[in-house]
Order: structure tokens, then C-alpha cells, then sequence
């Protein structure tokens, strides 16, 4: 097992989930990726410097404006799960499906590190932001 990373198996689902990686391939289907290629591992080193290398060559090319930059986007508390042959990818503010292999158990990967976006739904489950609960006011007699 890889330091920041727990597995956890409930109700036959099998769950990873890891406080921070190097390369986030989960948004790969949307096309956004740190490098042209999937990386063999979350934590893979070569891929890495390669993602780094690129984000200098797009911060030199395009003025990027705003906190939803690739970085920061990649960055975000996602969940990646599959289960008969779809996949879902959920994140603060949108879940995207697409086909995959059938499986005939669930996987779930979770990166729980990195910060909400300032727009994030709220939700009861990972990643969303816990719903905000006011205050019960006494009744007044």
C-alpha cells in the first residue's frame, strides 16, 4: 500500500481512497489531463515532472485568469466509481457516466485531498459541500 492511501470494502464495494497524488487521470474522458499520455500509476514520478514541465509551458503560453485553472480543476475532491460496465465521475459542481468494463463488483476510487471549488454543490455525500443548517430559533410565548 502507498503512504496517503486507505482501502476500504463495504457492502462488497471496494474503495481507495487517496489524501493527494501526482497525476489525477480520473478527468481523462473530458480531455483534461496534465499530460497527453494516462499515466501507469497515480503516483507515477516520470509523469509527474512531465505534468510539471507542461503547466510551465501553458502558464508561459496562455494568460490563464481565474481559480479554475487545469491545475486547480484536477486538483478538486472527486470520485471515481464502476460498476457494470459504467463508469461515474463525480465531482463538486457535475458527474459525468461513460461505459467501461463490466464489473460485477463496485470499485470506487476517491481523492479526497485538495479544496472545494467556490461553487460547489451541496450534498450529503463525498465531494459535495454539507448542506449549511441554520440555527433553531425558540419559539417566543
Amino acid at each position: 500500500m502507498i503512504e496517503g492511501q486507505r482501502v476500504d470494502v463495504q457492502n462488497g464495494a471496494q474503495t481507495v481512497e487517496i489524501e493527494c497524488c501526482g497525476v489525477n487521470p480520473l478527468l481523462t474522458a473530458l480531455g483534461l489531463r496534465a499530460t497527453p499520455h494516462l499515466p501507469c500509476s497515480f503516483f507515477c514520478k516520470e509523469t509527474e515532472r512531465l505534468a510539471t514541465a507542461y503547466g510551465e509551458l501553458r502558464a508561459g503560453a496562455v494568460a490563464q485568469s481565474g481559480p479554475a485553472t487545469l491545475a486547480a480543476v484536477l486538483g478538486w475532491p472527486m470520485e471515481w466509481s464502476s460498476l457494470h460496465g459504467i463508469i461515474e465521475v463525480t465531482l463538486p459542481i457535475l458527474k459525468l457516466c461513460y461505459d467501461g468494463d463490466a464489473t460485477a463488483t463496485a470499485y470506487k476510487v476517491r481523492l479526497v485531498g485538495g479544496a472545494l471549488p467556490e461553487h460547489a454543490a451541496q450534498g450529503l455525500a463525498f465531494p459535495h459541500r454539507l448542506p449549511e443548517r441554520r440555527a433553531v430559533e425558540p419559539e417566543v410565548c
